[in-house]
């Protein structure tokens, strides 16, 4: 079972992972989420969070989901409110 620290340290490889192939540096922001089965955890560009800089923010960038099983780590939409989408995949069992 994937803890709250290990959620977030997984997000932290992933970004990094992203970073290390041209992408953007990033950084988390805000609390790890729980919603049951899966962790929720949002980021920002590391321009923005850390230094401010507001023409280097990440727009259109939805979360990470981590399920707690420590099945495959994966992005929500941006367009749609995350607890409408956690709630639909919940449904979905």
């Amino acid at each position: 079972m994937i803890d709250a620290a290990a959620a977030r340290e997984l997000v932290r490889q992933a970004l990094r992972h992203a970073a290390d192939r041209g992408g953007v540096r990033c950084v988390l922001v805000g609390e790890t989420l729980d919603y049951g089965a899966w962790w929720v955890q949002g980021y920002q560009s590391e321009a923005f969070a850390v230094h401010g800089d507001v023409f280097q923010a990440l727009a259109g960038n939805g979360p990470y989901v981590i399920p707690k099983d420590g099945d495959a780590v994966f992005t929500l939409s941006s367009a749609e409110p995350v607890d409408a989408q956690m709630a639909r995949l919940a449904a979905a069992g």
